[in-house]
């Protein structure tokens, strides 16, 4: 899995605030991502029809959680996300090159109350609730090392 903390320091270094560092960053997808992937690979059209209607399942323990709110401000598609000192952005994903590009969404990190995550069989749901209770959901590859991105989120938050 590439180095994401590298990339947006490469190519997203514009979008930082002078002197701030990116501590932590991941891939992430849309929610079903990972199992329609999988499901087309193995199934066709008919495993990805299967995984998809499969997808609205909302990660364990955050039954309930209002989609609206803050939530509705978070980008569509895949993203790269990344976390400095003082903040969490959110950088679109180019499906080409791999590199992040522009700055589709910017948190402080008060905003964001928790990050979770919920392992499945080949990723790991990851939601991240905002302070107004609203979540959205992700789907991130394990080779991603996930629980180190939000170990990393865990760390500055508590700064």
């Amino acid at each position: 899995m590439p180095d994401f903390v590298k990339k947006v320091t490469k190519h997203r270094s514009a979008d930082l605030h002078p002197g701030e560092t990116v501590e932590g960053a991941v891939f992430a997808q849309p929610p079903g991502s990972v199992g329609r992937q999988v499901a087309f690979g193995v199934g066709g059209v008919a495993g990805g029809a299967i995984a998809s209607k499969m997808a609205g399942k909302r990660a364990e323990g955050h039954e309930g959680a209002d989609e609206s709110g803050m939530a509705e401000s978070f980008p569509a598609g895949n993203v790269v996300l990344a976390v400095t000192p003082n903040r969490f952005l959110v950088f679109g994903h180019s499906k080409m090159s791999g590199k992040p590009t522009e700055l589709e969404a910017e948190y402080s990190l008060d905003q964001i109350h928790e990050i979770a995550l919920d392992k499945r069989k080949m990723h790991f749901s990851m939601v991240l609730r905002f302070v107004d209770n609203s979540v959205v959901d992700l789907d991130v590859v394990k080779t991603a090392k996930p629980s180190d991105f939000v170990d990393v989120f865990t760390r500055m938050k508590a700064r």
